[in-house]
C-alpha cells in the first residue's frame, strides 16, 4: 500500500510531465491499434483480391494432379458431385474450370499461353469479374452474332 501513495505523490508531484508522458503512451496505443486494424483489413483484402478471381476459395483436385499436375489427370464431373459440393454449408458458388498451358503461335513467333476454361453461368456467380465488365459484354456460351 506505501508503494501506490509513493506512485500517487510522484505523479502529482509534476503533473505536466505525468500528463504528457498519459498523453503520449494514450495517443501511441492509440495509433497502435488504428495500425493493426488497417493491416488486418489490408491483408483479408489481399486474400480476397488473391483468391476471388483466379483460384477461388477452395480447388478440388485429384491426388495425382496435386502431385503433378498435367491435363489428363482430371475427373469427371457431374452435375451430382456439383450439387453435393454446393450443398456445403458455407459455399456460395460452385464453378467448374479446365485450366492448361499450351504454345500458341504463328510461323515466326510462339508464345506460352495460359487457357482457363469456364462455364459462363456460374462462373458469373463464383467470380466478381461480371461486376467489374465496364464495356462490352460478359462471357456467353455461343459466340456473337
Amino acid at each position: 500500500m506505501d508503494a501506490v501513495k509513493i506512485g500517487l505523490r510522484n505523479l502529482a508531484r509534476n503533473r505536466w510531465r505525468s500528463g504528457l508522458t498519459l498523453g503520449g503512451v494514450a495517443v501511441s496505443v492509440a495509433f497502435m491499434v488504428w495500425i493493426l486494424g488497417f493491416m488486418e483489413g489490408w491483408m483479408a483484402e489481399m486474400v480476397r483480391g488473391a483468391t476471388a478471381v483466379e483460384t477461388g476459395q477452395v480447388q478440388i483436385h485429384t491426388a495425382a494432379y496435386v502431385r503433378r499436375p498435367r491435363v489428363y489427370r482430371t475427373f469427371p464431373l457431374d452435375t451430382a458431385l456439383m450439387a453435393r459440393v454446393a450443398g456445403v454449408p458455407g459455399v456460395e458458388a460452385v464453378a467448374p474450370r479446365i485450366r492448361v498451358f499450351g504454345l500458341v503461335g504463328h510461323e515466326e513467333k510462339s508464345q506460352v499461353a495460359r487457357i482457363l476454361g469456364v462455364d459462363p453461368r456460374r462462373e458469373a456467380r463464383a467470380t466478381p469479374i461480371l461486376d467489374a465488365v465496364e464495356a462490352g459484354r460478359w462471357l456467353a456460351a455461343e459466340p456473337p452474332p
